[in-house]
C-alpha cells in the first residue's frame, strides 16, 4: 500500500501571496524562455520581478538592491 508523498522540506509562495506582501522577487535560471515565463507569472501577480542567467549575476544584481529582494 502505497501513503501520500512526502511534504516538501521548502516552502514556495503563491505568487498572489508575495505580491500581497509587496515584495520584490528574482528568478534565477539559466534557459531564458523559462525566466521569461516565471517573470511574467509573477508580474501579472503585482510582483517587481528582477531576472538574472546565472548564480553571479544574481549576485551582482542582488548587491545592486536595497535588500528588498525575497
Amino acid at each position: 500500500r502505497m501513503g501520500a508523498p512526502a511534504a516538501p522540506n521548502h516552502v514556495v509562495a503563491s505568487p498572489s501571496a508575495v505580491a500581497a506582501r509587496g515584495c520584490t522577487v528574482m528568478v534565477v535560471d539559466d534557459d531564458p524562455l523559462v525566466r521569461r515565463v516565471a517573470a511574467r507569472l509573477l508580474g501579472k501577480h503585482g510582483c517587481r520581478v528582477l531576472e538574472a542567467g546565472d548564480a553571479d549575476e544574481a549576485l551582482r544584481i542582488h548587491a545592486e538592491q536595497d535588500g528588498d529582494v525575497q
